[in-house]
């Protein structure tokens, strides 16, 4: 099988544990906001995005990034806020900057 197939169903998994571990709290259907970008924002604004998400229903995030950078600092939210589940990698329109050394940060 294919590497990236191989990480895209791992990531599937990923996303199923944390659907069923959302359900468990609430024992309702799962809101998911399946695209947010939480590292273009500061720590409070993304606190305060959370619990707005909260506040609605949504129980799970999915935190993507663009780049190396984006990728670590979504990591790092990521560990601050349970709900969130981190989507890392470099986007098509990132790849003409992103280098080597990136790509194997990333896959570390």
């Amino acid at each position: 099988m294919p590497r990236w197939d191989t990480l895209t169903m791992e990531r599937s998994e990923a996303l199923r544990r944390h659907v069923e571990r959302a359900r468990q709290w609430s024992g309702q259907p799962v809101f998911v906001d399946s695209h947010v970008h939480l590292d273009r924002y500061s720590e409070v604004k993304v606190g305060a995005l959370v619990g707005r998400a909260r506040a609605a229903g949504v129980r799970l995030l999915l935190a993507v990034s663009t780049d190396l950078s984006s990728s670590l600092r979504t990591l790092a939210l990521c560990r601050r806020w349970p709900e969130a589940l981190p989507a890392v990698g470099v986007h098509p329109l990132a790849m003409e900057t992103a280098t080597e050394a990136d790509l194997a940060r990333l896959e570390a």
